[in-house]
C-alpha cells in the first residue's frame, strides 16, 4: 500500500508536500521567477495565458508551484486554484510604479479569500538588478503591509534574471509553511480538518482499482458494482472514467439513469454539481500520469464531500426537497465554468496570400481603425496584431488590438458572419508575440517576419490547443478568455524552437 502511494508520488513529482501559487500582474516576472528556481538559469518568456505547473526541489522538500496568468482578462480565474494551497507568492516589478495601487488591489482582493486564510505570503519585490526602482520600504508603505494581521508575510527583494534573494525568500516561506500561523481558537480545528483530509487522501491513493477504467463504467451501467461499498470515492470516479471516455453528454445521461440503482436516496443537484467540478477539474489542471490516482493527487479538493457543495449552496437550498429531485442552480456563487469536450479534428492548412498589404502598414491601419477596410482574412488579422505589438509594445498594444478589433468587427460591412471572438483574439496575440520575441528583432517588415513564421499562416493553429467545441461552438470563449484544453499556450522563449 505505502509503495503504490510512493509509487503515484513518484510520477508526480518525486514527493508531494507543499503546494504554492504565485500571483501578480502580467509582465512582473512570475514566470522568469518560476524558471529560475526550477532551472536555476534565466529563460526568456512572454506573458502566460493560463498557467504554467513545475515541481520545485528546495532543501529536500518539494513544492508544486502554479505560475498563474497575470493580465487583467486572466485574474478572475485565479479562484479556480485557491483550494489546498499552503504558500502564497505575490510578485511585484520594482519599476512598474504606475501600477502599484493596482498590484495593491489585486492583493487585497486575493488576501480576503476565505480558502487562503491564514496562509504565509511571501513579496518578491523583483527587478532589483535594475537602477531606480522602488525601495521595499516604499512598497511596505504604498501598499500597507503593515496592515496585514492574522497572517505571516515577508517583503524580498529579488532578480529573476540574476537569481539573487530567491532562494532567501523561498527559504522564509518553506519555514512559514512548516510553522503556519493561525488562532488559537482554530488551530485545533485546522490541525484536525487537516489532518482528516490528508488521511482521506492516502485511503484513496492506496486504494488499488484492479479494472481498467472501459471494464469499470462497464461495471456501473450492468448494475455489477457493490451497492455496499458505493461511496464518493466510487461516484467520483465513474463521472471521472465516463468522461474521459465519452465526454460530457454522455457522462450525464448514464450517471442519471444508473445511479439509482446502488443509492437508495439521491439529491439530483449534489449528482450535477460533481459532474459539474470533476468536469472543471479534468480540464483545468494538468495530470501527469495521465489515471485516476493522479487526478485525486491533483484535486484534493474533490475530497471534500460535504464542505466544498456547500462553497456554492446554502445547505437549505442543497438539501430542500426540490434539490432532490431536479437540479436547481446554486445561491452563494456559480459553478465553475466548464470547457466542453471533444474530439480535435485535423485540418488543412489554409495558405494565405502573401500580398495583402504587405508593404503598406500606415494605410491598413488607417483603414482598419476607421473602419473603412473592405476585406477581411486571417494574414490581415496577422498582419494588424504583428503592428500593434510592434509599434507599441505588449502592454500598450494588447488593449489597442482589443479595443480596435471589437469595434471593427462590431461595425464591419464586409460579413455579418466576421464577428469579434474573445479567446481567439487572445490566441493570436500570444503566437505572433512568441514569434517575435524568438526571432528577436523588431527590424523585419511584415512580409518577413511571415516567411519566417509561416505556421502562423495555419488559420487553425488554435486546435493545437483548443478542443474544436471549446473554442468554436462555446460562447463564453467569444465574450472571454478560457483557457487551453489540450496542451498550454507556449511561454518560453527558446531560439531553436521548432515551428
Amino acid at each position: 500500500m505505502a509503495s503504490y502511494i510512493r509509487t503515484i508520488l513518484g510520477k508526480l513529482f518525486g514527493k508531494s508536500e507543499y503546494r504554492t501559487l504565485i500571483m501578480g500582474l502580467d509582465s512582473a516576472g512570475k514566470t522568469s521567477i518560476l524558471y529560475r528556481l526550477k532551472l536555476n538559469e534565466h529563460v526568456t518568456t512572454i506573458p502566460t495565458i493560463g498557467f504554467n505547473v513545475e515541481s520545485v526541489i528546495f532543501n529536500k522538500a518539494s513544492m508544486t508551484m502554479w505560475d498563474l496568468g497575470g493580465r487583467e482578462k486572466i485574474r478572475p480565474l485565479w479562484r479556480h486554484y485557491f483550494h489546498g494551497t499552503q504558500g502564497l507568492i505575490f510578485v511585484i516589478d520594482s519599476h512598474d510604479v504606475e501600477r502599484l495601487n493596482e498590484s495593491k488591489d489585486d492583493m487585497d482582493r486575493m488576501l480576503g479569500e476565505v480558502e487562503l486564510r491564514d496562509i504565509p505570503l511571501l513579496i518578491y519585490l523583483n527587478k532589483t538588478d535594475l537602477p531606480n526602482g522602488l525601495k521595499q520600504e516604499q512598497v511596505i508603505k504604498e501598499m500597507k503591509l503593515n496592515d496585514i494581521k492574522n497572517r505571516q508575510w515577508y517583503l524580498q527583494s529579488c532578480s529573476a534574471y540574476t537569481g539573487d534573494g530567491l532562494h532567501e525568500g523561498l527559504d522564509w516561506l518553506m519555514r512559514a509553511m512548516k510553522s503556519p500561523l493561525s488562532s488559537q481558537s482554530t488551530t485545533s480545528t485546522a490541525v484536525n480538518n487537516v489532518s482528516q483530509a490528508e488521511n482521506q487522501l492516502l485511503q484513496w491513493l492506496s486504494q488499488v482499482d484492479n479494472d481498467t477504467n472501459e471494464e469499470f463504467a462497464d461495471k456501473f451501467v450492468k448494475h455489477d458494482l457493490s451497492s455496499e461499498t458505493f461511496d464518493h470515492r466510487t461516484l467520483i470516479r465513474i463521472i471521472w472514467c465516463y468522461l474521459k471516455i465519452f465526454g460530457r453528454k454522455e457522462t450525464i445521461k448514464s450517471v442519471f439513469d444508473n445511479v439509482n440503482f446502488y443509492l437508495k436516496k439521491i439529491n439530483e443537484t449534489l449528482i450535477y454539481f460533481w459532474i459539474q467540478i470533476v468536469h472543471y477539474a479534468c480540464e483545468a489542471t494538468k495530470n501527469p500520469t495521465n489515471d485516476f490516482s493522479g487526478f485525486l493527487l491533483m484535486n484534493p479538493q474533490i475530497l471534500n464531500e460535504i464542505d466544498l457543495p456547500l462553497t456554492y449552496y446554502k445547505k437549505d437550498t442543497l438539501f430542500s426537497n426540490q434539490a432532490k429531485t431536479a437540479v436547481v442552480l446554486p445561491d452563494i456563487k456559480p459553478l465553475p465554468s466548464i470547457i466542453p469536450s471533444s474530439n480535435s479534428t485535423n485540418n488543412k492548412i489554409k495558405t494565405q496570400s502573401l500580398r495583402e498589404f504587405d508593404d503598406d502598414d500606415d494605410e491598413l491601419l488607417k483603414e482598419f481603425e476607421s473602419c473603412t477596410l473592405t476585406c477581411w482574412s486571417h494574414k490581415i488579422h496577422l498582419h494588424i496584431t504583428w503592428l500593434y505589438l510592434t509599434r507599441d509594445g505588449r502592454r500598450i498594444g494588447v488593449n489597442k488590438i482589443f479595443d480596435n478589433m471589437k469595434i471593427f468587427l462590431q461595425s464591419n460591412q464586409i460579413s455579418p458572419m466576421i464577428k469579434f471572438h474573445f479567446t481567439l483574439t487572445y490566441f493570436w496575440i500570444q503566437m505572433v508575440d512568441l514569434s517575435i520575441a524568438q526571432n528577436n528583432t523588431k527590424d523585419l517588415n511584415f512580409k518577413e517576419f511571415i516567411e519566417k513564421n509561416p505556421h502562423l499562416l495555419n488559420e487553425n493553429l488554435f486546435l493545437d490547443y483548443y478542443k474544436k467545441k471549446t473554442i468554436l461552438d462555446n460562447p463564453t470563449a467569444q465574450e472571454q478568455m478560457v483557457l487551453p484544453d489540450i496542451k498550454p499556450l507556449p511561454t518560453l522563449v527558446t531560439p531553436n524552437n521548432k515551428k
